[in-house]
């Protein structure tokens, strides 16, 4: 392909997303970590087996600084949009507790690594 050759026409273009169209799997998590670093951020998402008291981290994803930021903008909007649409969602203070209780965990864990 060729390239644009002014900057309008560079303007014009638009990126194109893709999405796997076989063997795309969605994960479904139960809780979700940042951590942060001068160099950028990690997010950590994980499944958790209550019956084995067990919070598995099943995917990374590491981003700039500047992607974060952008990220964590689009998810507030999406969050709005959601509410606006359905209503308030409601965080339960035992959900609450225990988002607090495997943060602190997985804070132990990265101290001691």
């Amino acid at each position: 392909m060729d390239q644009p050759k002014d900057k309008r026409d560079r303007e014009t273009l638009q990126d194109q997303i893709q999405i796997p169209e076989t063997s795309f799997n969605i994960l479904y998590i139960d809780v979700a970590f940042a951590t942060a670093s001068p160099t950028g951020f990690v997010l950590d998402f994980g499944q958790k087996t209550p019956q084995l008291r067990i919070t598995r981290i099943v995917s990374r994803i590491g981003m700039s600084p500047m992607h974060f930021k952008m990220f964590a903008k689009m998810l507030e909007g999406q969050l709005r949009e959601f509410e606006a649409r359905f209503g308030e969602i409601k965080i339960s203070p035992e959900a609450q507790s225990e988002m607090d209780k495997v943060t602190e965990e997985l804070k132990k864990k990265r101290n001691e690594s």
